[in-house]
């Protein structure tokens, strides 16, 4: 199992803060377009540094999955081409990270 991290720090010049919900609206819109076509684990999204403390503000969504396999182009979406051209507008640096989750059975299978 893994979780993967979706990380989009804003572009806070000249942007009010309340773009962090549209940036978060639209980035839920993705993962859920992600969720119903393409089998993937349901997305949590959240913000950072709009109305809580932080040096930037970040949209960010995590998901759980059994496997990480190549987003081939032909499988994307329509909606996720439309939602991420107007979430780019928004963001100055995407990042993502994916992380192996230690189960207890992968931790049993290495130390018993």
């Amino acid at each position: 199992m893994f979780l993967v991290r979706r990380t989009a720090v804003l572009n806070t010049i000249g942007l009010p803060s309340s773009e962090a919900w549209k940036a978060a609206n639209l980035l839920s819109k993705v993962c859920n377009a992600y969720e119903d076509n393409n089998d993937r684990g349901k997305a949590v999204v959240y913000i950072g540094g709009a109305s809580t403390p932080g040096d930037e503000i970040i949209v960010c969504a995590e998901w759980y999955t059994d496997s990480i396999e190549f987003n081939d182009i032909t499988s994307v979406p329509k909606t996720v081409i439309q939602d991420n051209t107007e979430l780019s507008q928004l963001v100055k640096k995407y990042s993502i990270e994916f992380f192996e989750v230690a189960t207890e059975e992968k931790l049993a299978a290495r130390f018993g």
